[in-house]
């Protein structure tokens, strides 16, 4: 119970309430943890549950009706996942899948209306994050569309070495083109370039940010 309240004050969502309230909404939390490459949300199913990402990293991302992958946004401890589709009674938006092992606090989604009903700074709390959200969308989306792909394979390197451990990014080359948008071939020509400049180091299905 602790472990769960003390993990729920890491949140921007809980960090108006009281110890007691905290304890109250710990007992209707559940823990869960996935491996790396496991999908926890799928485009268009019924919402269900709300993710609380406690450690580990996703990528959240679509797949249009040509069957092309659009990569929307990576997020990592502290983050919200699978609030909106609650919020609009909509279907889920886009597919959340686990690039890290990864540990979460999960919440049912009537739980989560009753939260917001009863605790209007959790409601206000949302409106936050979602404002919040949609302007790193907006920042990625420019961000795929105007810069190169080595610029863009950079960035999102540094912004996962912030969510492995010791910088070490463990996922593969072909899975780090489908994060990026690039041919495998392509991508690997990039890294070899950065590690040639110093910027990190390769191994097997390793990735270090220097």
């Amino acid at each position: 119970m602790d472990d769960k309240v003390n993990n729920l004050k890491t949140f921007g969502f809980f960090k108006d309430l009281k110890n007691e309230d905290l304890k109250v909404i710990a007992q209707a939390v559940s823990e869960k943890e996935f491996d790396s490459n496991t999908i926890i949300i799928e485009q268009e199913t019924e919402p269900d549950i709300t993710y609380f990402l406690v450690s580990g990293s996703v990528r959240i991302y679509r797949i249009t009706q040509e069957g092309t992958e659009v990569n929307l946004s990576i997020c990592g401890p502290g983050e919200v996942i699978g609030e909106m589709a609650f919020v609009d009674g909509g279907v889920r938006s886009a597919n959340v899948e686990t690039l890290a092992p990864s540990k979460f606090l999960t919440l049912a989604g009537g739980d989560f209306k009753n939260l917001m009903t009863k605790y209007p700074d959790i409601a206000y709390q949302l409106i936050l994050i979602l404002t919040n959200r949609v302007r790193k969308l907006g920042e990625f989306m420019e961000e795929s569309m105007s810069q190169k792909l080595p610029h863009r394979t950079w960035h999102v390197l540094e912004i996962l070495s912030k969510y492995f451990p010791n910088g070490e990014i463990t996922l593969s080359q072909e899975e780090l083109s489908n994060v990026v948008g690039g041919t495998r071939a392509r991508v690997t020509e990039i890294l070899d370039n950065l590690q040639t400049e110093g910027k990190i180091e390769l191994s097997h299905k390793k990735i270090k940010v220097l």
